[in-house]
């Protein structure tokens, strides 16, 4: 009789309907991975380690009981030295043998003696690259676990005393071959790169920068360094901020791992701890910024405009007339000497009274009040200081105007080159449009004498932005036309211009 037409049925009293979870796996087991650092300087040394977990309730190794032995085995194809236990590595690159089908041997194999029941061992050694590795050539060093499996009766003729063995985990230790920074005073540009820097990458930038501008670049990895803070010293005479000064600073923004437990990834811009613009960053007013591949996240973090102020440096103005008449006078001043305030400041229009606790229909009823005074202000601020950001907001709590001046166009030293919009093109005219102005001339005369009509049309096009962004911001400033006369306020206003005044190169 068909069984789906049985009307026999059976309960079971004791049947646990939510089940019971069993997990099956080998009993030699690495849970932690092939462990060690992601880059690593060509000729250099690091400490490696592999943890072997024997989860069983037998102790497995070739010096136990039962001998049921447990091998692994490491190989490369790079030029490496590696050691575990002391013991030299040798034969690396050796390939398996085709014709043991049951021992995939390859590279050199270590046998585990003991491994004792629920518990671990850890092999621990030192990995060094080759002198010969080139920068940012990918790594590979595997580590293979080989156990040799229980005899069964069906084994063979059954005689039970043949053992195969099965390949039962594979771990990969993958590093990155990254330059040390030469730190060179006469250099142009610094490339700064992460691990995540492909070796494509590393050579567009230097075929652009070395042979067709014919520049002087150097490299300078976050990954190996750990810092993009002004005040870090990379070497024990100079700090990032006076090795940055004079040069555009090209800055690879993919994000990487940063060997950090509470960090998953980062961006090498997020290293910078008060972003990249001259008012705020702390390095020299001097250095350029240039970010390519950054995401729309970094790039909101790289250039937002308003910090709050330190609680001892608020001004507070009694009424709006009076934040209005020192606002005039100040840009008067900044209009008639050239000289502006490079402060992000925080200011408060409004008594010192007690703070307020309206009801909450006080305070919908007054929203519309707050909100067009707030509004009124912002367009107030854009027609008379243009040139700088502004954020206004009120309290209804107190019922003041916060107003958060931020970053001044004049002042801008950074470009960015999104993710989206990263093509050789795009990246050529940037970088022509973010070189420091001697820079760019220098630059700019090489690409003329080598002929290089793509790069010259970059040239053309960045300094027509340049000049065109420059005379804006003057004519938006209202800037005395006496300025025209002084030689030190063009170089200030419009350095693309004044930057080809005189220059030796172009006079040749």
């Amino acid at each position: 009789e068909n069984g789906s037409d049985s009307c026999f049925r059976r309960d079971y009293e004791s049947f646990d309907q939510n089940g019971t979870n069993i997990s099956f796996c080998h009993p030699i087991q690495n849970t932690d991975g092939f462990r060690g650092i992601s880059s690593l300087r060509a000729g250099e040394t690091m400490k490696v380690g592999f943890k072997l977990n024997n989860v069983s309730l037998q102790d497995i190794g070739s010096q136990t009981k039962d001998s049921r032995k447990v091998w692994v085995q490491f190989y490369s194809e790079a030029e490496v030295d590696l050691y575990i236990d002391g013991e030299q590595c040798a034969n690396l690159d050796k390939k398996p043998n085709e014709d043991q089908e049951n021992a995939p041997w390859r590279g050199h194999v270590i046998d585990v003696p003991r491994i004792e029941s629920e518990s671990s061992v850890k092999m621990v050694g030192t990995l060094r690259l080759s002198n010969q590795i080139p920068p940012y050539e990918r790594v590979a060093v595997k580590a293979d676990i080989l156990l040799e499996n229980l005899a069964s009766p069906l084994d063979d003729d059954g005689s039970g005393d043949q053992k195969s063995i099965s390949l039962i985990q594979r771990r990969k230790l993958e590093v990155v071959c990254e330059p040390t920074c030469a730190f060179q005073q006469d250099c142009d540009v610094v490339l700064v790169t992460s691990e995540s820097t492909s070796r494509a990458q590393f050579i567009s930038c230097k075929e652009l920068i070395e042979k067709r501008l014919g520049l002087k670049m150097d490299v300078y990895s976050v990954s190996l360094y750990g810092s993009l803070s002004p005040d870090f010293f990379a070497t024990p005479d100079k700090s990032i901020r006076e090795y940055f000064a004079g040069k555009l600073v090209i800055v690879l923004d993919e994000t990487f791992n940063p060997l950090d437990d509470s960090v998953d990834e980062m961006s090498p811009s997020d290293m910078l701890p008060n972003g990249c613009m001259e008012q705020a960053s702390g390095f020299s007013s001097s250095t350029k910024w240039l970010f390519v591949g950054s995401s729309q996240s970094s790039i909101q973090g790289l250039l937002m405009s308003h910090y709050t102020a330190a609680p001892d440096d608020v001004t507070t103005f009694t009424s709006k007339s009076e934040f209005q008449r020192t606002t005039k006078e100040r840009l008067k001043e900044e209009r008639l000497t050239g000289n502006q305030e490079k402060s992000i400041i925080e200011q408060v229009i409004g008594k010192d009274d007690e703070e307020r606790h309206p009801t909450a229909d006080q305070t919908l009823k007054n929203r519309w009040k707050y909100e067009k005074a707030a509004n009124k202000m912002a367009v107030w601020l854009r027609a008379n200081d243009p040139l700088r950001q502004h954020v206004v907001e009120w309290y209804s709590t107190s019922a003041k105007l916060v107003v958060r001046r931020g970053f001044c166009s004049t002042m801008n030293s950074a470009f960015v080159v999104n993710a989206n919009n990263n093509s050789s093109e795009t990246i050529q005219f940037a970088v022509a449009r973010a070189l420091p102005p001697e820079i760019s001339i220098k630059a700019f005369c090489h690409s003329l004498k080598a002929e290089d009509r793509e790069m010259c049309l970059s040239f053309r096009n960045a300094f027509n932005s340049n000049f065109l962004t420059e005379t804006e911001n003057f004519i938006l400033g209202e800037f005395s036309k006496s300025m025209f006369s002084d030689d030190i306020m063009i170089q200030k206003f419009f350095p693309s211009i004044s930057s080809m005044m005189d220059n030796k190169s172009l006079a040749g």
